[in-house]
C-alpha cells in the first residue's frame, strides 16, 4: 500500500483531482497501518458516486501493478485545519539561541524530534522511527545531509553524552536528504513536541509538551494546509503548504523532490525533525523531515522538507504504532 500511494505521487496520477486544481482531493496517504485514506475536502461532502468511482479506479490500477487483487481505501471527509498560523515576533537568530532543555535531554527509547549529534560535529533532530523494508530492522529517519550525505555515527542528544552513541548512518543515495539509522531501540508511536516563548503555534501554552501518536503518512497533502514541525532549535512551530519542488538544488545537491512550506518555520539544528499535520483523531500524520530553508522564523522565507515519499523510496517505511 505504501507503493501504490508513493507511485501514485510520483507519477501525479490524481494531479486533477487535487483540491487546488478544481478536485475534491486534499491529501493521501496510508494510514493507521491498514487501509489508504483518501481525504475529501469538506466543500466538497456532497461528491458523486461516480467522481469517487473514478478516483478510486487509479489506486486499483496501480494495486495492479503492485500485485494486488483489491486494495483497501477510506474516503473520509477533511475539515478546515483547526491551527492557524500567526505572526512570530522573534528572528531566527533569536529563536536558536531559545533550545530548551528537553530538546537536548536523552530518549531511550529514541523518539522523533528530539536533538541528536553527528561525528561530522552537525546538530540536528531526529526525524520519526521506521523499519527497513524487507527486514525486521527498526531504526529512525533524519536527514542525510547532518552526516554530509556519507557514513557517520549520531549521538543522542549529544556528542559528548554519556552513552549518547545510538547507531550509525551511511548514505547510499545522494539525491533524497534522508537517511536511516539502524537502532532497535525505538518508540514508533510518539514524537516530542515542545512549545517554545518564541513559537508561532499560540493554540497551546508556552512550555507545553506534546506527545502526539503518529497515525500514518501523507503521500501528497494539498496546499494551503497547516502543518507543524518540531526541532531542537526552534521548538513547534507552524506553516503553510505551498507546493513541491522537483530536482532542486539544495544542500550543495540536487535533490529529487521537495516540500515547500511558507513563512521559514525552523533554523540550525531543526534539520532532520518531523514535519506534519494533525488531524481531528489528535494524531499526528507525517509529511517529511525538513531539509533547510532561508528567511526569518514566522515572518517571510520558506522551509523545504523532505517528503515521505522520497523516505519511502529508499526503503524506511514510518512506525505507526508497536
Amino acid at each position: 500500500m505504501c507503493n501504490v500511494s508513493d507511485k501514485i505521487a510520483e507519477d501525479s496520477a490524481l494531479e486533477k483531482y487535487l483540491y487546488e486544481n478544481g478536485g475534491p482531493v486534499v491529501g493521501y496517504g496510508p494510514f493507521n497501518k491498514g487501509y489508504i485514506n483518501i481525504l475529501i475536502h469538506e466543500e466538497c461532502g456532497n461528491i458523486s458516486q461516480s467522481n469517487l468511482k473514478e478516483i478510486y479506479d487509479i489506486f486499483e490500477i496501480y494495486a495492479f501493478k503492485e500485485d494486488m487483487s483489491d486494495v483497501p481505501v477510506i474516503f473520509s471527509i477533511e475539515k478546515t485545519p483547526s491551527f492557524s498560523v500567526s505572526e512570530a515576533t522573534e528572528t531566527m537568530e533569536k529563536a536558536s539561541a531559545l533550545a530548551v532543555l528537553g530538546y537536548n535531554s536523552s530518549f531511550r527509547p529514541v523518539i522523533g524530534g528530539v536533538g541528536m549529534e553527528t561525528s561530522k560535529l552537525l546538530s540536528g533532530t531526529v526525524g520519526f522511527a521506521a523499519i527497513q523494508n524487507g527486514t525486521n530492522q527498526k531504526g529512525f529517519v533524519t536527514a542525510a545531509h547532518l552526516s554530509n550525505f556519507s557514513r557517520a555515527t549520531v549521538y543522542q542528544p549529544l556528542l559528548l553524552h554519556p552513552n549518547g552513541s545510538v547507531g550509525s548512518m551511511n548514505v547510499n543515495y545522494t539525491n533524497i536528504d534522508a537517511a536511516f539509522v539502524p537502532c532497535n531501540n525505538v518508540n514508533g508511536t510518539k514524537f516530542y513536541s515542545k512549545v517554545l516563548n518564541n513559537s508561532s503555534v499560540r493554540q497551546y501554552a508556552n512550555g507545553t509538551e506534546i506527545n502526539h501518536s503518529v497515525g500514518g503518512y501523507y503521500g501528497t497533502i494539498g496546499n494551503n494546509y497547516t502543518v507543524l514541525k518540531s526541532g531542537k532549535a526552534t521548538g513547534l512551530t507552524s506553516g503553510t503548504t505551498i507546493g513541491y519542488y522537483n530536482n532542486y538544488t539544495f544542500v550543495g545537491v540536487k535533490l529529487d523532490r521537495l516540500g515547500v512550506v511558507e513563512p521559514c518555520i525552523g533554523t540550525g539544528g531543526d534539520s532532520g525533525g518531523p514535519i506534519f499535520h494533525i488531524r481531528e483523531d489528535g494524531k499526528a500524520y507525517l509529511m517529511g523531515t525538513i531539509t533547510g530553508g532561508s528567511g526569518t522564523l514566522g515572518i517571510n522565507g520558506r522551509t523545504y522538507y523532505t517528503p515521505c515519499t522520497e523516505i519511502t523510496k529508499l526503503g524506511y517505511v514510518p512506525l505507526f504504532r508497536e
